[in-house]
């Protein structure tokens, strides 16, 4: 649990080390079309729009790394989500009903 003001880099403070961790042990290459979505790492967040707020700035962080960030919450299409993970997915940003 942390608390701190907006902006201060909570989000980077647990994305970050994920994302170093799937770079170092090589986790960012893409994927087999067809092949089942295996994350490397999962984010679970409360409200939909704390994960679309989390995925847009994992997106930000993985630019250019070959890691490919996804995001699945309810309310939205989950054909077009299922879709997203069929394309490959390193980080998985979820809310607890859709995941």
């Amino acid at each position: 649990m942390a608390c701190a003001q907006t902006g201060s880099g909570k989000t980077a403070a647990y994305l970050l080390p994920a994302i170093n961790y799937m770079l170092v042990n090589n986790l960012n290459r893409p994927s087999i079309p067809g092949d089942q979505a295996a994350p490397s790492a999962l984010v679970i967040s409360p409200t939909r729009e704390l994960s679309i707020q989390i995925y847009e700035e994992g997106l930000k962080f993985t630019y250019h790394t070959g890691i490919r960030c996804v995001v699945v919450y309810g309310g939205a299409d989950p054909r077009h989500q299922i879709h997203e993970l069929t394309r490959g997915c390193g980080l998985l940003v979820a809310t607890p009903g859709r995941l």
